[in-house]
């Protein structure tokens, strides 16, 4: 198995089991509930100004302190679904698609091949293509870079 692969089964492990557990489990973290440890995570993966606030007191601190906040905030299940990743799936005019990022749930990146191409290629705002699915997961796909 490879370190990738090993790595998105450890994600699912960890996933399956802060969904079993509910928000509300205590944790090794002293204080820390299984929705503080998830909404953590989510915070210092996704934003990296935000994380700074995990070792920077003051004003990073305060903005960890309120994207973690707002994370749990917008619900426990939604954070786990983060957390599991997205599948994006790359759909041409003829409707046919081909699967890019296996995941669950799962974004649709529908246009020209040409166009799907510039997306995925970074140049998100030339692309002229529509997105579709999940709202996390096209919120997701909005943010990230697809890019090996």
């Amino acid at each position: 198995m490879d370190s990738r692969s090993l790595l998105r089964k450890e994600r699912q492990a960890l996933c399956d089991t802060l969904a079993s557990l509910g928000p509300d489990a205590p944790t090794l973290c002293e204080g820390w509930t299984t929705a503080d440890l998830a909404a953590h995570l989510m915070v210092r993966e996704r934003e990296p100004l935000a994380a700074a606030g995990i070792v920077l007191p003051g004003p990073f601190a305060n903005l960890n302190r309120r994207r973690m906040e707002a994370a749990k905030a917008a619900g426990y299940q939604r954070i786990i679904e983060w957390l599991r990743g997205f599948g994006v799936v790359a759909q041409g005019p003829d409707g046919r698609g081909a699967v890019l990022r296996k995941g669950f749930p799962e974004a649709r990146i529908a246009g020209a091949p040409g166009e799907v191409m510039l997306y995925v290629m970074g140049r998100k705002r030339a692309a002229r293509v529509e997105l579709s699915g999940s709202e996390m997961a096209v919120a997701a796909l909005s943010n990230a870079s697809l890019r090996a």
